[in-house]
């Protein structure tokens, strides 16, 4: 009798629904999401809207960037008292018909500071005074005051120079010359000259005259 043989599989079987087991180079092919949107479609939907959120949040940064940086950069610029120091150096008296004091020098010993030669000019100065009431406080001069020269003064780097302010002002032919200073300056506490241009702030001592 012959012994009984395993049972031989079917030689043709049926091929596998698409649908049901899917390959694995198509995952995702023919599934669909709740609503019956295609898988693939709402993944590359959900991509579109997270990149669109991406770029909006980075167009929000950017300009945010661009304005603080607008911002800081029309900041006034801070006033530099550093870049020319001044010191009190003589006083001179403008003397006009009959001897009567018409006016003064001022001389100052002016130092450049920085790099770079510089040159004061009237039409580059805005010249304020600050007064003994109020020492804190700028204003303009109320002195007929000006540049010494009127091609101004050239100041080079690193170097100390002479420049010289003009006073316009009578004297009364009764009262002395010394008389007459203590009287133009008595409320005068010091004088600033501004340079807009550079920002620079140049702090003059009050004028002195010699005591005898």
């Amino acid at each position: 009798m012959e012994e009984p043989t395993a049972a031989s599989e079917p030689k043709d079987r049926p091929l596998q629904d698409a649908g049901a087991s899917p390959a694995s180079g198509d995952v995702g092919q023919g599934l669909q999401t709740a609503n019956g949107v295609p898988v693939r479609s709402w993944t590359l939907a959900r991509m579109a809207v997270l990149g669109g959120c991406f770029g909006a949040g980075l167009a929000v940064t950017l300009a945010g960037t661009l304005y603080l940086f607008g911002v800081y950069n029309s900041r006034p610029k801070p006033w530099d008292d550093k870049a020319l120091t001044v010191q009190w150096n003589d006083l001179r008296y403008l003397v006009g018909q009959d001897e009567v004091v018409a006016g003064f020098l001022f001389q100052y010993g002016i130092r450049n500071n920085t790099s770079r030669d510089y040159r004061l000019t009237k039409s580059g100065i805005t010249i304020m005074e600050r007064s003994v009431f109020q020492p804190q406080t700028l204003e303009p001069a109320v002195f007929n005051l000006s540049i010494g020269r009127e091609d101004g003064y050239f100041l080079p780097a690193q170097r100390t120079s002479l420049i010289e302010l003009t006073y316009e002002g009578s004297c009364n032919p009764s009262e002395s010359r010394e008389v007459c200073f203590d009287n133009h300056t008595k409320e005068l506490h010091d004088l600033v000259l501004l340079d807009d241009g550079l920002r620079y702030q140049i702090n003059l001592p009050k004028p002195q005259r010699k005591k005898h």
